[in-house]
């Protein structure tokens, strides 16, 4: 989904950095074979996704796929949360999820960036779409150190849809 231009992208806005692909694959790679993602795959009814410190998807699981709507979990990868939920504030910022003023509001950015200061966070958040739909979310956001990347692990949970 994410474009090669958008994630070489150099914008100014400090949320909207973006690894290059070549970095992304091997995180995604390296992610594969840990021990603790491996287990993630078995949980068949918590939609559970991993970021990087730029807050890009690198790893979901089934469940996360569903909960997502996607065929294949790699189509997500490279992705923000709010492209994935198709926010109506994605195009607003110049960096895209996580860049709009309107975003400072939204409690999965809030979640994942307190807990790259922490360990864990949860929040509430309210995702308005671009369909004109609204989704109530649950997302829990947990610190998931490796040797060289402190990633955080997303939970999420719809509390409703209108």
């Amino acid at each position: 989904m994410a474009q090669e231009s958008a994630m070489a992208e150099n914008t100014t806005h400090p949320l909207s950095k973006r690894v290059r692909w070549d970095e992304l694959h091997r995180q995604i790679s390296k992610l594969a074979k840990d021990d603790r993602v491996q287990a993630l795959d078995r949980l068949e009814d918590r939609a559970v996704a991993i970021v990087n410190p730029e807050r890009q998807i690198v790893y979901l699981n089934a469940a996360c796929a569903r909960f997502f709507d996607l065929e294949d979990p790699a189509q997500a990868y490279g992705c923000r949360h709010g492209e994935l939920l198709k926010s109506i504030h994605v195009n607003e910022g110049e960096g895209g999820c996580g860049t709009s003023p309107d975003c400072i509001a939204c409690g999965a950015l809030n979640a994942i960036l307190a807990c790259q200061t922490s360990l864990i966070d949860a929040r509430h958040c309210v995702i308005n779409r671009q369909d004109g739909s609204q989704l109530l979310l649950g997302i829990k956001a947990i610190a998931m150190p490796t040797e060289d990347v402190r990633y955080t692990m997303l939970c999420f949970k719809k509390l409703h849809e209108q």
